[in-house]
């Protein structure tokens, strides 16, 4: 008798249910609530850096720091000496460099040059003589030689032929000596000097690096951040070390670590918002410029008790909007929408 009434009652139970359930569905908009639907964030930590990232910058050479030309806080251009090594020595090569490219670019100058246009003159003059007399003795022969039978013995004429045959001779001679002068330079006396000057050349530009090598000069326009060495200490050039930490300061960026769990819901151009316990009350608007496509281990830390350490994380770049200014390093909390 109880099972029977047991199953009544899951029947009637039953048949009710089915009766409401019909119920609702003739009523969709008036039983179920217009619930908006939320903004889906997602959170991480990072700090604040220069957008040219901070530059911890080092001699290509080794040596002894000279001059220290900036102080910390100083905003230099790029291109401005910060430190210069002692290169008393690359400056006195820098010096012979030059002065052996002009002793052979003159030396090119006077092998090109030729021979002195007055030896030339010279030797035209000299060949005009000789060519004149040529003619004198050869009408003289003729002369002689028309009247041999008659008045002139054969011993004049003799002579008068062989007089031609000197004159000749000293024409050809003078002719090959005044095309000599003219032609002085051969086509190999100009390739030796060309191949001096560039020989010359490539010394000095040597020379120029290596003193360039003793100075540091910014990379661009920045601040100085910190000195890490100064007068008299000494630089090497295996593993060198930095002397200097620099950057740009006119353009801030927020680098921060999201948990890998996010990773893939992190897109460039998605809003930020930067905040956390460094900025007070103030609350800086921002974008995601970048999404790194490696993954790292998590290097910032809030310090909390719940906080895991063992995951990795992806970094992103987020660029401020307007004039945000904060310490460069400031650890800050951020706030990345993914959607909704």
């Amino acid at each position: 008798m109880r099972g029977k009434t047991t199953i009544v009652i899951g029947l009637v139970m039953l048949a009710t249910l089915g009766f409401w359930w019909r119920f609702v569905r003739s009523f969709p908009t008036a039983i179920k609530p217009d619930v908006p639907e939320m903004e889906l964030w997602i959170q991480g930590v990072g700090y604040v850096e220069p957008a040219s990232e901070v530059r911890r910058l080092a001699f290509k050479s080794m040596g002894v720091i000279e001059a220290c030309a900036v102080e910390v806080g100083k905003a230099v251009t790029k291109g401005d000496i910060l430190m210069a090594l002692r290169n008393a020595e690359e400056r006195a090569a820098l010096t012979a460099a030059e002065m052996d490219l002009t002793l052979v670019q003159a030396e090119r100058d006077k092998v090109f040059s030729g021979v002195h246009k007055f030896e030339i003159s010279a030797a035209e003059s000299k060949r005009a003589l000789i060519a004149a007399e040529l003619d004198y003795a050869r009408r003289d022969l003729d002369r002689k030689a028309s009247l041999s039978n008659k008045a002139i013995p054969y011993t004049e004429v003799d002579l008068a032929k062989t007089d031609v045959a000197r004159k000749d001779a000293a024409l050809k001679s003078a002719d090959a000596d005044l095309l000599r002068l003219q032609h002085f330079v051969r086509p190999e006396d100009r390739t030796v000097a060309d191949a001096k000057i560039a020989v010359a050349k490539a010394r000095l530009a040597w020379a120029a690096q290596r003193l360039e090598d003793t100075l540091l000069r910014a990379p661009f326009n920045g601040v100085v951040f910190e000195i890490l060495k100064r007068e008299g200490e000494s630089v090497f050039s295996v593993g060198p070390e930095p002397v200097l930490i620099f950057g740009d300061v006119s353009h801030l960026r927020v680098r921060t670590e999201i948990d890998e769990h996010f990773a893939i819901k992190l897109r460039a151009g998605q809003q930020a918002i930067v905040f956390g316990r460094g900025l007070g009350p103030q609350q800086a608007s921002g974008k995601v410029v970048l999404v790194k496509q490696l993954m790292g281990k998590k290097t910032v830390f809030t310090k909390a008790a719940t906080e895991r350490k063992d995951l990795d994380v992806v970094q992103a770049l987020i660029v401020m909007d307007g004039d945000f200014a904060a310490p460069i390093g400031l650890e800050v909390d951020v706030k990345i929408h993914v959607g909704q």
